[in-house]
């Protein structure tokens, strides 16, 4: 996660005055990319999930034989 959002960490506190944008702008963007990271996150288990359930069917099948 920290090489996705590397301004997360080296943001000083000063620095969304700086360019016009409040705290709570900042954390709602930051809150909005970890929500679309675990968007994503999620489809990546659910694609695994349903590999590792066809390689268990191939398997089932080639031990029942």
């Amino acid at each position: 996660m920290e090489q996705e959002y590397p301004e997360r960490y080296s943001e000083s506190s000063s620095e969304p005055y700086k360019y016009g944008r409040s705290e709570s702008e900042m954390l709602i963007d930051r809150l909005d990319k970890l929500t679309i990271a675990l968007e994503r996150q999620q489809e990546n288990n659910e694609r695994l999930m349903s590999m590792i359930e066809r390689q268990m069917s191939v398997i089932e099948r080639l031990l029942l034989r």
